[in-house]
């Protein structure tokens, strides 16, 4: 059975799918997720070829970290409305870990403290667990965002290299920086710059990529200075759900409405060359921590930002 989409009277998303990554054993792959079909699967790291199907569960993800033993963590929905998932690298189902007053999670990422971080796309806050005792920590950051019923601001989940936790603001168009230990706010990032910003992944330059709602990717310094911006893909690429480093260097973009692609994207120049064709609704990519990794920085290649939200309003509006 194939889980629905709900939402509220102001159209606001309340479940997304999302994709998730697997630490191969001697190669990292690719790992997407469909919106369409409701399966995650692995694609080749160099063909782009696809190679399996690990989960098919019926159920809608959103969010991906991988922990330190190599275990899979989504947001998955559908038990107890709004829980963590645990599954191993064959898929297997481990365990489920209800979120703190039912909160609508999202993106995931693992921290070089080992802690698990979520954005809360229902407190529009980070949200921090510890998934080896299955306690919710804290949250931090809530104040630097409007709290609008049915409203989400917070977007994508990331890490510079040097431990800070970065996250779009899509109420001043910015990039808020963290302190993920304390929870203090750092500095905003690049106000005014972005254009409702749904994915972001940092470079080991500490270089900031964000994929955007209208297909337009935009690298930063970390200081949050513009370098340069481009429209990706074939008309109509949008909206960018998953921006992600693979282990050759090179920046990885999906799609998940209108071309139902993957690009491959050199992170000095943006240009852009065909990977790999899902021809579903892509909510997000990621690729696992093996292998080399020449773009992004520990841990960023256990992230995976997936705009699932944006996916399904864009599916929503296209019914109206």
């Amino acid at each position: 059975m194939r889980l629905l989409p709900q939402y509220n009277r102001n159209h606001s998303l309340l479940l997304f799918t999302a994709s998730f990554v697997l630490c191969a054993s001697s190669q990292a792959a690719m790992i997407v997720s469909n919106v369409s079909d409701g399966t995650i699967k692995t694609y080749d790291q160099t063909s782009g070829a696809y190679q399996a199907t690990i989960v098919s569960s019926g159920r809608q993800f959103s969010g991906v970290a991988v922990d330190g033993g190599g275990d899979i963590w989504v947001v998955q929905y559908g038990f107890n409305s709004n829980s963590l998932a645990e599954y191993n690298q064959a898929g297997t189902l481990l365990r489920q870990v209800a979120s703190p007053n039912g909160d609508l999670l999202g993106e995931l990422a693992i921290g070089p403290d080992g802690y698990l971080y979520a954005t809360d796309f229902a407190a529009n806050q980070i949200d921090k667990f510890d998934i080896t005792n299955n306690a919710y920590v804290s949250a931090f950051g809530a104040s630097y965002f409007p709290h609008i019923t049915g409203e989400t601001f917070i977007r994508g989940v990331a890490f510079t290299p040097n431990g800070s936790l970065v996250t779009i603001n899509n109420s001043t168009y910015a990039v808020e920086e963290f302190n993920p230990t304390t929870g203090a706010h750092i500095a905003t990032l690049d106000a005014g710059y972005l254009t409702q910003g749904d994915s972001l992944a940092v470079s080991a330059a500490g270089n900031i990529y964000v994929g955007d709602f209208y297909g337009g990717l935009t690298e930063y310094d970390s200081s949050g200075t513009k370098i340069q911006s481009a429209t990706v893909g074939v008309s109509g690429f949008d909206p960018i759900t998953g921006v992600a480093f693979g282990p050759d260097g090179s920046l990885y973009v999906a799609d998940s409405w209108n071309a139902k692609g993957i690009l491959k994207v050199n992170p000095q120049t943006l240009a852009e060359t065909a990977f790999a064709q899902p021809g579903t609704e892509v909510a997000g990519l990621a690729w696992s921590s093996t292998g080399e990794s020449a773009g992004a920085p520990e841990p960023s290649t256990f992230l995976l930002f997936g705009g699932a939200a944006a996916l399904l309003r864009r599916r929503l509006g296209r019914r109206a």
